[in-house]
Parts: structure tokens; sequence; C-alpha cells
């Protein structure tokens, strides 16, 4: 199970899951007050997948590759019967580009934002996608290379999208890129919680628009436990919201909406939860 995001409007998750009996990905439903989860469409000859998903306006998207490791852009209208489509990157006009991630649906512009590799000089640098045809298009540098993108995963706030990093001198690193006005990049310095060392597993990362508050979760190797954190990319500043009691595992899968935060996590026998945290 993976790739989790919410319809705030239907009160329902989206996600996908690996069908074991016809050996197949499908693409699933799950009540957030039950867990139950509910077929909805085969996504077909996709045996890969990436744990990025972005949803908004009844539509969903994700990254997977089929059994010959070839990287397609998987769209599923809600909307529309679930009709699935599954379109490969363009690179045709960023030939330098590879290995696109992180992506985040605008649904005002009809416009994907996210990530990509330079193979000139391992620059991370921030690109857009056309969903009907994958076309990836550069926006602009995020930060010299070699860099890499950590667990932190991708949010966006309908103006901003929103990039964890390790810069080449192993400094984790939070990016806020401007891509629907003025381009730029501001990199934001990650700090433990006071008392707590959770820096080097911090993930699931969700903003909240209104506030410009991120929200995540990380182990914190100091007191054995797993906490939900706010993080303040104004000042710089990380704080725990309280501990994930019961929780030794996680995935980098959340989504979140106006006070409801919910991740894919499992406890030490391996169960697996849908964690659901409201503030």
């Amino acid at each position: 199970m993976g790739g989790i995001e919410i319809d705030c409007d239907l009160n329902i998750l989206y996600g996908y899951a690996w069908d074991e009996v016809n050996e197949e990905e499908v693409f699933v439903s799950i009540d957030p007050g039950t867990g139950l989860v509910t077929y909805l469409a085969t996504i077909p000859n996709m045996e890969m997948v990436n744990p990025i998903s972005t949803y908004n306006g009844g539509e969903y998207f994700a990254i997977m590759r089929d059994d010959q490791a070839m990287v397609f852009l998987i769209q599923i209208s809600t909307t529309s019967s679930y009709s699935v489509s599954a379109t490969p990157f363009d690179y045709s006009n960023e030939p330098d580009l590879e290995q696109v991630g992180g992506i985040e649906y605008d649904d005002v512009n009809d416009v994907l934002y996210g990530f990509a590799f330079d193979t000139t000089n391992d620059d991370i640098v921030s690109v857009s996608i056309e969903p009907s045809n994958g076309v990836v298009s550069k926006l602009g540098l995020i930060s010299v290379g070699p860099a890499s993108v950590t667990s932190l995963t991708t949010t966006f706030d309908g103006s901003n999208y929103y990039i964890g990093i390790r810069n080449d001198q192993g400094d984790r690193l939070l990016g806020t890129i401007s891509v629907t006005g003025t381009y730029s990049a501001t990199l934001s310095g990650l700090t433990n919680p006071p008392s707590a060392n959770v820096i080097s597993s911090v993930a699931g990362f969700e903003v909240d628009s209104a506030t410009g508050l991120v929200y995540g979760y990380g182990w914190d190797s100091s007191n054995s436990e797993e906490l939900f954190i706010v993080y303040d990319p104004a000042t710089e500043t990380m704080t725990s919201v309280g501990v994930i009691t019961g929780i030794t595992l996680v995935t980098t899968t959340s989504t979140y909406f106006t006070g409801n935060f919910y991740a894919i996590m499992a406890d030490s026998s391996k169960t697996q939860y849908l964690v659901h945290i409201q503030f």
C-alpha cells in the first residue's frame, strides 16, 4: 500500500497497492474511519512504484515503471469511472535532465511540478511536467550538485513547492521554491527539536497553506520513539508536537488537509496502520 492522497470533499483516501493474487498494481480507496481498502481500477503493466503521488481536482498522479524499467506518469481520473492513462516522460526539451520525481499537481494551471537531476553536474533543478504528454521543462536551479533528495518528500501549497535535500556538505535543508510567479529558491536549514534527534530520519513533510508551517515525522534516536513534528521555514525551527505511540517503522507516504494528517506506518510486528493525527 502506498501513495495515499486525501479527497477532502468526499473524506476518502486514494492510493495504490500490489494485488498478489492477480500480480498487478491496482488503484484503491481507503476509508479513513475504518481503514477499509476497496479496489477501484487496475493500473496495467506496472511493476514498480515511486513513493511520491499527488492529487487535486479529481485527478490522481503517480510515477511507476513497467517490466522493461520504462518510467511512466500515471494519471487516474476519479471523476470519470477511474480511467487510467500511462504517459512516458518526455525529456526532448531538456536532454540534460533525468529522474523526474516529487510530483505535485497544480489543478488551477493543470501542470505538475517536480524535481530532476542535471546529468552534467548533478545539480537538482525544479521542473514542470505537462500531464497530457509528459513533457518536462526546467524552471530553475534548486541546489548545486552533487546533492540528493531526502525522505522528507515534497509538498505544495498552491504557490510554493517544498523539497527536502542534502547538499554536498551533508547539511539537511528544506527548499522553498516559488513556481507560480517569479521563480526563486530559498534553502532553510533543519535543526533538531529540543532534547530530540530526528534530523537523519525526518519524512512525510506536508505544508499547511494557511500558516506556512510544515508537518512531518521522524524517529527520535535519543528517546527511541517516533515523533510528530512541525517545522517553521521562516525561523528554521523544528518542534516536537507529540509521540506517535507504538510505531517503529514508517513509510514516506503521507497526506494532509486542514488539521488532519494521515500516514502509513507499522509497529514492531510489521503490521501496517493508517495513522490519523488531528491537531
